[in-house]
């Protein structure tokens, strides 16, 4: 087998402690699809549903940071843009300030197509300072009402790239941090000129100063920066990334570093205050992610998130020391997920407001205490927290609001094209909500109830667990003992299964269908698949970071679609490998390795992710990392990293396709056949379904995906046809939807399960995710979960049956299309005016953009479309039906009441107060956990769950 191996060494140390989420759990979809709600609510695909309080209006695509004016007249909100169909001349971005009037709630949008989070307006209410991060510059803009217009801006240093910004009390001083540049620059208002610009750690976040102005905050949220040369060259070499770049645990990664601003012209470094946990390798793999910071009113107190270890860090203000660390888990001793990465204290100081990204929901916390006294439920990730200077108003900003919806149209009598829908990366529009305080605080607790309900945070019936256990803890599956999971690339359900009678579909958007994939057809009828599963993630970066970890994790929400839109923060390959995505625990291969689960891992490209930290080294070694380098080449009792597809082509041509990949596993198979050794899990990346568009002389995509269900269907073969058969589960899905429609929701994608205990020609209408998936895995082989996503998410248990069935075994179908390039511009078979446009439109494609968003998918329907009219027999022809067959139904909105007439602020501190001390969650921890498990036995919980 071809390329190269990295070892995990086993260690006898594994984690301490047993697993404390031992309770049955389903998502609150039951079997609704996913996507948004005319009653303001909204199924998430993962399963979880969002029930935002108050009034909640759209904003646009990605907000991440809101600022209320001095007067409190006026809202101002960054949204950065997730708009990944640019045309090689266009340089719209979707990139906006919306100025939001807050007594009407009406928005007035300012284009900034180089806008990047950082807002700050002067006390005077006249100007506006804006990061600008592709540019390198900080925008100035009038302020006139709701008016803005651009009167000036102040250029950084080419590299910085601004980031997080914010005005010093007097107005005098704007300060920002240059997220690429590691620094921190300072401009003067009066004349708008940078005056000072000194270090900062690595990727600084946002910058925060103290009432007094005289000494200014810098959160730090990088471990170190790769440089993109180094990555680079590691990816062409199959080296693995120097552990000398930067380092970990120094106080340049995941810190707040305090200067004195006394003298804004030459700011001075006071301290350097590290923040959450120490990297050990081992059981904590990634930084803290220090992110959003509040001066208290006083001054006296610095709130800090720190995301990846899901606690707020309460520091003193002056000193720096650790007053308190307020932690957020939703289970004790449980997996991360809850991710806090936006604060705001309250006027007076004694209600600290957090978003919790991770849990769509805002908590409300007693800063002395670090009681947590309850939820108020958002929308989708909230990312930003402001409330008015009264008091009474709380304006949450969710960044993904109520999700997509499809992305497949209903078609007019004139549209026959069936593919003119937006590219997933620009449905996911974010909502601004306002809250009533006086109300809210008053209806805390019916509203932290609603908040754990929306993810699942509730007991629920433990169903048949003969194959998949039914909960965390118990032991693994006694009918599986080796489970295998196939990823694929960017495919709807539609684009595949839009043909299959009998199911939820759109024929219309089938360019993939029947003769293109025979193999998955094949499977789905002879073994299992679902027609309501969904990827979480929209494109490449996420997805495979979701799947592969059970997080989207702060780093990656926010910084991922500044990279896909046109990598305008830099080269891509630079923040795609970086380990700042990771989460606390690192991949779900890490959790395996801590748990005594011996894996094998072939190909996926998330190897260059912070190897070092991540390449499950024990924590003695961590200290010296250069020793585990002569390990790293051994292998040593199964447990391994492979990485034998995409790094060493085996073909003169240098290209390395599916049918290749199949041929390396299946000879790897043969030796695991002759040991009798099989690793209990088995990750296999296939790549070519991903396609190369319609270049002009590149293969067809109907070619590609051909291939790529050819091999898979080798694979499958192989499995099922192997000594291990006895005792597997084999899953098959696509890491993300990106490059095709979807009349459900542009997240719906497909899934595949093959077992002896699978139910034969199962079609199932239960709403899974790929965090399904994942505790699937993690359940079947007995390890705790990776994320609190994964935790409450549906398992795959209906796919099962209790008795075995192992014949008739799965036998390959052969490739029913015949390979073919796409045709250049000028020859005859591109003389249909379709194929004509689509090489013109493929061409105005900029490199760079993963597969061109919805320009991409035109480009697909052109082809198609001339393709069919000139008689291709390589391509389905598409026919006209629809069928409607999943269950219908609304999550329940929350509702707020009047209040009790106390005023929000005094409602607010009554509410908090009232917590007991040390309470890390006023529902959702693992007392909560025990209550809601004995009302589920005494009949108390209904589930209002929509049935097929």
């Amino acid at each position: 087998m071809t390329g190269l191996a990295l070892v995990a060494v086993p260690q006898s140390a594994r984690a301490a402690g047993g697993m404390s989420i031992t309770m049955a759990m389903d998502s609150p979809a039951g079997n609704l699809a996913s996507g948004p709600r005319a009653n303001g609510t909204a199924v998430l695909p993962d399963g979880r549903v969002v029930t935002p309080a108050g009034r909640t209006i759209p904003i646009e695509l990605l907000p991440l940071n809101t600022v209320l004016s001095h007067d409190g007249k006026r809202l101002y909100v960054s949204s950065e843009g997730g708009d990944a169909d640019p045309k090689a001349d266009e340089d719209v971005y979707n990139r906006f300030i919306s100025v939001v009037d807050t007594a009407t709630m009406k928005v007035t949008r300012v284009q900034d197509d180089a806008l990047q989070f950082g807002l700050g307006e002067t006390p005077d209410g006249r100007k506006l300072y804006v990061s600008e991060g592709e540019t390198g510059k900080v925008g100035v803009f009038a302020v006139q009402g709701a008016a803005l217009s651009r009167s000036g801006e102040v250029a950084l240093d080419p590299e910085d790239f601004p980031h997080g910004l914010t005005i010093t009390p007097d107005g005098r001083h704007a300060l920002v941090v240059g997220f690429r540049g590691n620094s921190l620059s300072v401009i003067d208002t009066a004349g708008d000129t940078r005056v000072a610009r000194v270090a900062t750690g690595q990727y600084p976040y946002t910058v925060a100063v103290s009432p007094d102005g005289k000494r200014a905050y810098v959160s730090n949220w990088g471990l170190y920066n790769q440089k993109a040369d180094e990555v680079a060259s590691n990816v062409e070499a199959a080296t693995i990334p120097p552990f000398t770049i930067g380092g970990y645990n120094t106080d340049e990664s995941s810190s707040v570093w305090f200067y004195d601003i006394s003298n804004p012209t030459a700011p001075r470094v006071e301290r350097k205050v590290k923040v959450g946990k120490l990297l050990d390798g081992f059981h904590v793999i990634s930084g803290s992610l220090p992110s959003s910071m509040a001066v208290s009113p006083d001054g006296k107190t610095l709130a800090v998130t720190a995301s990846n270890n899901d606690v707020v860090v309460l520091l003193d203000a002056a000193t720096g020391e650790v007053r308190r660390t307020i932690d957020l888990h939703v289970f004790t001793d449980g997996p991360t997920g809850a991710q806090p990465n936006a604060l705001t204290w309250s006027p007076d100081g004694k209600v600290l407001y957090v978003a919790e990204g991770g849990r769509n929901s805002v908590a409300l916390v007693d800063p002395t205490t670090g009681a947590v006294a309850g939820r108020v439920p958002t929308g989708w990730y909230p990312s930003a927290v402001t409330v008015t200077k009264d008091g009474e108003r709380l304006f949450v900003a969710s960044a993904k609001g109520l999700g997509a919806g499809p992305n497949g149209v209903e078609l007019s009598a004139d549209d026959k094209s069936g593919n003119r829908a937006s590219y997933i990366g620009n449905l996911l529009n974010g909502i601004l909500q306002e809250i009533p305080l006086a109300a809210a605080c008053v209806d805390l607790p019916r509203l932290s109830t609603a908040a754990d309900r929306a993810n699942g945070f509730v007991a629920a019936a433990p169903g048949d667990a003969t194959v998949v256990p039914a909960r965390y803890g118990d032991p693994p599956s006694s009918k599986i003992g080796h489970v295998v999971f196939v990823l694929k690339e960017n495919r709807t359900y539609d684009q595949i299964f839009g043909d299959v009678a009998g199911t939820e579909r759109d024929e219309r958007l089938g360019f993939y269908t029947g003769k293109v994939t025979p193999n998955h057809h094949a499977v789905a009828q002879q073994f299992a698949h679902g027609q309501n599963f969904y990827d979480v993630g929209q494109d490449s970066f996420d997805g495979h970071l979701i799947i592969d970890t059970g997080h989207e994790n702060e780093f990656d929400q926010k910084i991922h679609p500044t990279v896909w839109n046109a990598n305008k923060l830099g080269p891509e390959g630079l923040y795609v490998s970086a380990p700042e995505n990771l989460p606390e625990g690192g991949f779900m291969w890490n959790n395996l390795y801590r748990h005594g689960v011996d894996f094998k891992v072939y190909g996926e490209a998330t190897y260059l992710m912070g190897l070092g930290p991540t390449a499950l080294v024990p924590p003695s070694q961590f200290e010296e990392p250069k020793a585990i380098l002569p390990a790293a080449f051994a292998l040593q009792d199964n447990y391994s990293l492979t990485y034998p597809s995409q790094i060493t082509p085996s073909r003169p041509d240098g290209e390395f396709t599916d049918e290749d990949r199949a041929d390396d596993f299946l000879r790897d198979l043969q030796a695991m056949e002759l040991t009798g050794r099989m690793p209990k899990f088995l990750f296999l990346w296939m790549t070519d379904d991903h396609t190369h568009g319609a270049s002009p002389g590149t293969l067809t995509p109907e070619t590609m995906v051909a291939r790529n269900d050819h091999a898979m269907g080798r694979m499958l073969e192989g499995l099922t046809k192997s000594r291990f058969w006895n005792d597997m589960a084999i899953l098959v899905t696509e890491d993300d939807p990106q490059d095709g429609q979807d009349h459900v929701d542009a997240h719906r994608t497909v899934q595949l399960v093959l077992s002896p205990y699978v139910k034969r020609g199962h079609v199932s209408s239960v709403h899974h995710s790929n965090m399904s998936a994942l505790k699937t895995i993690n359940l079947l082989l007995g390890v705790p979960p990776t994320s609190i996503q994964e935790a409450s998410a549906t398992s795959l248990a209906d796919y099962f049956q209790p008795t075995a069935q192992l014949e008739p075994r799965y036998t390959t179908k052969p490739m029913e299309i015949t390979p073919e390039v796409n045709p250049e511009p000028a020859s005859p078979a591109a003389a249909h005016p379709s194929l004509l446009e689509a090489a013109r439109l493929q061409q105005t494609i900029p490199p760079g953009v993963d597969e061109g968003g919805s320009a991409l998918q035109e480009v697909l329907r052109l082809r198609h479309e001339g393709a069919a009219a000139l008689g291709n027999p390589n391509v389905p022809v598409l026919g006209d039906e629809v069928e409607r067959r999943l269950a219908q139904g609304d999550p329940e909105p929350v509702k707020l009441g009047a209040g009790d007439g106390r005023s929000g602020a005094a409602a607010c501190v009554a509410a908090v107060t009232a917590a007991p001390a040390g309470a890390t969650a006023a529902t959702g921890g693992r007392a909560y956990l025990a209550l809601a498990a004995i009302l589920l036995a005494l009949g108390l919980f209904v589930r209002r769950t929509a049935t097929a």
